[in-house]
């Protein structure tokens, strides 16, 4: 399985380890901090601390079984850059409708100042692979919001199509 890319010593994609989670930790928060900021703030609240670590230790936990993946990018002086997790659901509706394995993407967040230098695209590349090695004939971005134009651009030009529109309402709302 390919696990890490090096890319002329400037970054390196590698699997998620231990000695990380402080600054995955941070990253996750942001990456919720900015979703807040650009969704509805009426259906999204200020993530707490103990809500972002316990949805990370929720993924480190998955990490460690084979159809889970948690990868950070790591710059030439091994700082992490940004991260993304994904994993190979048992049942999905692509295999119940179409027979299709299909890998999904929860999370992915690239440091403000590291944007634009292509670690989204080697962590995309990097899951994509690992999906395809573990038998996937088909891997999707979930969550992506649509007011987030920079990764729905990234997303395109990777290849991938929007598939799905979802609404939502409170129902404390009139």
């Amino acid at each position: 399985m390919g696990l890490s890319i090096d890319h002329s010593n400037t970054m390196k994609v590698r699997k998620y380890q231990n000695h990380d989670y402080k600054e995955v930790l941070r990253m996750l928060s942001e990456s919720m901090d900015y979703h807040m900021e650009i969704a509805d703030p009426t259906i999204f609240k200020k993530s707490s601390d103990k809500l972002m670590s316990n949805y990370l230790r929720h993924m480190v936990a998955k990490a460690k079984r084979p159809k889970a993946i948690l990868f950070v990018a790591e710059d030439d002086k091994k700082e992490l850059v940004g991260f993304v997790y994904g994993e190979i659901p048992k049942y999905s509706l692509e295999r119940t409708r179409v027979g299709k394995k299909c890998g999904v993407v929860h999370e992915i967040y690239v440091m403000e100042d590291q944007r634009m230098k292509g670690v989204a695209t080697e962590l995309i590349i990097e899951m994509e692979a690992i999906t395809k090695e573990l038998g996937c004939e088909l891997i999707r971005l979930k969550d992506v919001h649509h007011k987030n134009e920079s990764a729905i651009r990234l997303y395109k030009k990777l290849g991938y199509n929007v598939r799905v529109m979802e609404f939502a309402k409170l129902l404390t709302q009139s």
